[in-house]
């Protein structure tokens, strides 16, 4: 796995300095296999309704140019299509969706193989969708691409696969009255009471699964200050010992 990490450093004006440094991590493929898809985000928290990110990478590893080159993917169910988006690729070409087929086209394309030209015989397609807000656990979005070169048959990329994190589990669902949030809606400034005493962890996630905000709870009761955050619908994560409550706010 290789991480990445970002951060920036506003000059003044900044609200919320929690949120100026993110990092990402990636799993190492096996660069044996050119042709593979990857997706991002890869686990998601619940309530997941942001950008999927895929990328279809292809390359020319024949011993003569490729001069047409389609990419085929199936999109799943879980998959909003009204919000699908090509962000970027290395070639023209013209891509279209037939009900939840994608289709891309890189008409007379003259790909190199990789013998004569390794780096011009690489090219690949990005495109995003959000999910549907029925997406649920333990669902997990699967795509997989087909590429063919020329009269060929299709090399079938990796499976990719989104999963939500489980966050809530069996003794959360049991569990879900001890955490009571008031008052709610709020104008950004709530109590949390919970029927325990033992010290409890909160996280608040916004709806794209970014933790916004996290605060110790102690003896039972908090008050937090969100008036920073921007209007809307968030997640309350509360993990203790034994248990995990989630709610919405």
């Amino acid at each position: 796995m290789i991480c990445v990490s970002a951060k920036v450093n506003p000059l003044s004006g900044d609200n919320y300095p929690s949120n100026n440094e993110v990092m990402t991590c990636y799993n190492i493929v096996n660069s044996y296999d050119p042709n593979i898809k990857e997706v991002y985000p890869i686990d998601v928290a619940p309530y997941y309704n942001d950008w999927l990110t895929y990328t279809i990478h292809f390359q020319n590893t024949g011993n003569a140019p490729a001069f047409n080159i389609k990419l085929t993917d199936t999109l799943d169910t879980e998959l909003d299509l009204n919000t699908f988006q090509v962000t970027d690729y290395s070639h023209a070409n013209n891509t279209t969706l037939n009900g939840r087929v994608m289709t891309v086209n890189f008409s007379n394309i003259q790909l190199p193989d990789s013998s004569s030209d390794p780096e011009g015989s690489i090219g690949f397609i990005q495109y995003r969708l959000k999910p549907k807000s029925t997406w649920a656990r333990p669902y997990k979005i699967k795509n997989t691409a087909y590429i063919y070169f020329d009269f060929n048959a299709p090399i079938v990329t990796n499976t990719t696969l989104n999963s939500i994190l489980d966050i809530a589990t069996s003794v959360a669902e049991e569990k879900e009255s001890i955490a009571s949030v008031y008052p709610n809606p709020t104008n950004g400034l709530f109590t949390i009471e919970l029927s325990t005493k033992e010290k409890q962890n909160l996280q608040l996630f916004d709806m794209a699964g970014n933790v916004v905000l996290s605060q110790a709870i102690e003896n039972g009761k908090a008050t937090i200050d969100a008036n920073y955050l921007a209007a809307g619908i968030y997640n309350i994560s509360i993990k203790g010992n034994d248990s995990v409550s989630n709610k919405n706010w």
